[in-house]
């Protein structure tokens, strides 16, 4: 089943039989999450990359507004995976392939989870950092 791009294949076709995410390759993965239409995968450094479904802002990129128009000044800047830095666009629903996905503010993500329709990130402090 891959009808939301949920296998990070880049296509929507559905696959029986185990197959190499290509775009993957190469990368220190530590850890993976799969919702119902959607995946996480958590590398060593602590960066996430996310596919499939973004209906409800599950991959951690703001949908907008039913009818709004993408506003490039409040864009927030996700590099791809080799940092050169691309803007996904939140008019999309759907990503087929994997996107580094916007850090929590504080702290490096250590594990990732997800549900049907939500993720979580669990990170931890990072050095310096008060509850002031």
């Amino acid at each position: 089943y891959n009808e939301y791009g949920q296998l990070g294949l880049g296509h929507q076709e559905n696959v029986l039989e185990p197959t190499p995410v290509q775009a993957l390759s190469g990368l220190n993965i530590v850890g993976m999450a799969c919702g119902q239409t959607h995946s996480l995968v958590l590398l060593e450094d602590g960066r996430v990359l996310g596919f499939g479904d973004n209906q409800f802002g599950q991959l951690a990129i703001p949908p907008l507004p039913e009818g709004a128009l993408p506003n490039p000044t409040l864009s927030v800047r996700f590099p791809d995976i080799d940092n050169s830095g691309t803007f996904p666009d939140p008019t999309d629903e759907l990503y087929l392939s994997p996107t580094l996905l916007s850090a929590p503010p504080r702290g490096k993500v250590t594990q990732v989870a997800c549900g049907d329709f939500h993720s979580i990130f669990v990170t931890s402090d990072a050095p310096g950092d008060s509850a002031e």
